[in-house]
């Protein structure tokens, strides 16, 4: 019983985050506080709970956060970069491949680059750029390479 009702509880959250982000991403200049709000009350919940993260990557992911950058706001587009590396933090290595897959790092710079850089923003952006690459340094130490039966390791 208790578990019919958490699956129950989860597809209503799921749910209610498609409705939120369908007005998110609906009349990107109206509304923008509201907008806003809304978007930090998510970071909220995705800086404590890894399955509301699971969650969001159901209803679009990664590809749904980087359309939001298109957003007129400075403000708006700030904390969604700040989300989507919340959401890139959950499994590093996945992550890494689904945003080669979907290009994800040349559209975010398509996005971003009609606007000016603020401090806020490039801050923002090279703090996840430092964490990709942390990311590769952390999982791929090193490299073994086999030379007459002795391993050598490499650092990259």
């Amino acid at each position: 019983m208790y578990f019919l009702e958490l699956t129950f509880q989860k597809k209503k959250r799921i749910e209610e985050l498609g409705k939120i982000f369908n007005f998110i991403s609906s009349n990107k200049r109206q509304f923008l506080d509201i907008k806003y709000e809304l978007m930090e009350i998510i970071m909220k919940h995705a800086k404590v709970d890894q399955s509301f993260i699971l969650d969001l990557k159901t209803i679009g992911g990664l590809p749904l956060l980087i359309s939001f950058l298109d957003q007129p706001s400075d403000r708006f587009r700030l904390i969604t970069l700040k989300l989507l590396g919340i959401v890139l933090m959950l499994n590093p290595t996945q992550s890494r491949l689904s945003m080669n897959k979907i290009a994800g790092f040349d559209c975010i710079l398509l996005y971003l680059t009609p606007y000016c850089f603020t401090l806020d923003l490039c801050d923002t952006i090279l703090g996840l750029g430092n964490f990709f690459i942390m990311i590769f340094f952390f999982f791929f130490p090193f490299v073994f390479l086999i030379s007459n039966n002795k391993y050598r390791a490499w650092t990259l």
